[in-house]
C-alpha cells in the first residue's frame, strides 16, 4: 500500500542571485543577497573576484576586468569578455535543474560541471519583458550532488559585456527518502520557494503537510481556490472532526481540495520552520491525524490508517504499509478496531459533508500512475496503472 499521493517528489530550490543591492527574485528557489562584499578583485589576466553570501562562497574568473553595479560585469563595452567561469565551494544535494540569467548582446553557449558530469545548456533568449535577456538553463536527467562549475563562452569569434543577472540551482527533496536531516540544514532560512513534484487533485482530499507556513495569499497564489481543513482534536462518536481554515502552519497535518487540479504547485518566498512534523491528537490521545516528512510505516493492527480512493480509510496489509513523505495518516483507538470506523469533515457552520467507511484491503493493490490507491473493485478508465508493484496497461 502506498497513499494516494505517493511517488511524488518535493523540490527544494536554492537561488543564487547575483547581484550588488538585492533581488526580489522571481525564480525557484532561495535568495542570497546581498552581494556587497565582493572581495579579491584581480586587475590581472585571469581577472577574478570573491564573493560570500548566506554562507556560500563563489568564485568568477574572466578574461575582462569584474566589476559590480546593479549586477556582476565581466568586461565593458570598450574592453568586452569572452568568458565568464563561476564556482563555488558550497556541496549541493540532488541537483535537478540550474538557471543562469545574463544580458548579452552576442550569442554565447552555457557548460554545467558538476563533479565529473558535464551538461550543455538549452539556450533561450527573451528580446523584451521583465524576463529581457539570455538564459542557459540546464537539466541533469537525474539528481546530482557535488560543486558546481558554470563556463558561459561567447561563439566563434565574438565578444561581450557579459552581464550576470542570477542563477538559480534547484534542488529535489525526495519524499521517498529520509528528510529529517536536509530539513533541519535548512531551517530558518528565508526566501525559499519550493516545488511539490505531486498532483494536488481536484476530484479527492490531499493530505498535506509541509515544514512552513503558507498564508492565506501564499495558498490563493499557487492552489487558486481550494479547501482546507484541519483536525480540530475533536470526536463524535467514530467520527473525526475536522474544521476549515484559511492559512496553513509548518509542521500541521491537513487536508485539502482544490477547484481546479494542481499539478508541481510552487510555492514562493517561504521559511522552513517546523523541524518535525506535527500530531494533532484529542486530548485523551486516542485520536491522532499525524503528519510526515519521510515516508513513514504504519501500523496494520487496524490502529493506523490512511486516505485513498473514494476519500475512504483504509487499513494496510503487511506488504504495503508505507506512506510517503509530506503526507498524513490517522490514529483510531484499539477498542473500536473491528467496528465500522468513519470520519467526518465538519466546521462550525455546515453539517457531514462525507462521511465515508473504512476498507480494509487485504487483495490487489492498484494505483494511478500519480500514486493514487484505488478500491480494488473500482472502474479502470484506459491508461497505465500500478496493480501490485507492476504496470497495468488498461484499452
Amino acid at each position: 500500500m502506498k497513499s494516494k499521493e505517493i511517488n511524488n517528489f518535493l523540490r527544494v530550490s536554492t537561488i543564487l542571485i547575483l547581484a550588488l543591492v538585492g533581488i526580489a527574485n522571481k525564480g525557484f528557489a532561495q535568495k542570497y543577497t546581498p552581494f556587497t562584499n565582493i572581495i579579491n578583485a584581480t586587475r590581472e589576466k585571469p581577472f577574478s573576484a570573491i564573493t560570500i553570501t548566506n554562507n556560500a562562497k563563489w568564485k568568477f574568473e574572466s578574461d575582462a576586468f569584474i566589476t559590480y553595479g546593479s549586477y556582476l560585469y565581466a568586461g565593458t563595452q570598450a574592453t568586452p569578455a569572452k568568458y565568464l567561469h563561476i564556482s563555488t565551494e558550497k556541496v549541493f544535494h540532488n541537483i535537478s535543474k540550474v538557471i543562469v540569467w545574463t544580458l548579452l548582446k552576442n550569442p554565447a553557449e552555457g557548460i554545467l560541471k558538476i563533479g565529473n558530469a558535464t551538461f550543455q545548456a538549452k539556450e533561450i533568449q527573451y528580446s523584451k519583458g521583465v524576463y529581457e535577456g539570455y538564459w542557459f538553463v540546464f537539466s541533469p536527467n537525474t539528481p546530482i550532488k557535488g560543486n558546481i562549475e558554470i563556463r558561459i563562452n561567447t561563439k566563434g569569434n565574438l565578444t561581450n559585456k557579459i552581464i550576470l543577472k542570477e542563477i538559480e540551482v534547484t534542488n529535489l527533496m525526495d519524499d521517498k527518502s529520509e528528510n529529517a536531516e536536509y530539513i533541519k540544514q535548512n531551517i530558518e532560512q528565508k526566501d525559499n520557494i519550493i516545488q511539490l513534484n505531486r498532483t494536488i487533485s481536484k476530484d479527492y482530499w490531499n493530505t498535506f503537510c509541509v515544514p512552513f507556513n503558507l498564508t492565506s495569499t501564499q495558498i490563493k497564489e499557487t492552489l487558486e481556490n481550494v479547501q482546507i481543513k484541519e483536525f480540530t482534536g475533536g470526536v463524535n462518536g467514530t467520527n473525526m472532526i475536522f474544521r476549515d481554515v484559511a492559512e496553513i502552519k509548518a509542521g500541521i497535518p491537513y487536508i485539502i481540495k482544490p477547484t481546479r487540479t494542481k499539478e508541481k504547485p510552487i510555492f514562493k518566498y517561504i521559511e522552513f520552520t517546523a523541524e518535525t512534523p506535527e500530531t494533532i491528537s484529542t486530548i485523551n490521545g486516542e485520536y491522532s491525524f499525524i503528519g510526515t516528512y519521510s515516508p513513514t510505516e504504519i501500523k496494520t493492527d487496524g490502529t493506523e490508517l490512511f486516505l485513498g480512493d473514494g476519500d475512504a480509510l483504509f487499513k494496510p496489509t503487511p506488504t504495503g504499509n508505507k506512506i510517503f513523505g509530506n503526507r498524513a495518516y490517522f490514529r483510531i483507538p484499539n477498542k473500536v478496531n473491528n467496528a465500522e470506523q468513519k470520519y467526518s469533515i465538519i466546521d462550525k457552520t455546515t453539517a457531514n459533508i462525507s462521511i465515508p467507511t473504512t476498507k480494509k484491503i487485504e487483495v490487489d493493490q492498484i494505483y494511478t500512475i500519480d500514486g493514487r490507491k484505488l478500491y480494488p473493485t473500482s472502474i479502470l478508465k484506459p491508461g497505465i496503472y500500478i496493480k501490485n508493484g507492476k504496470k497495468l496497461l488498461v484499452q
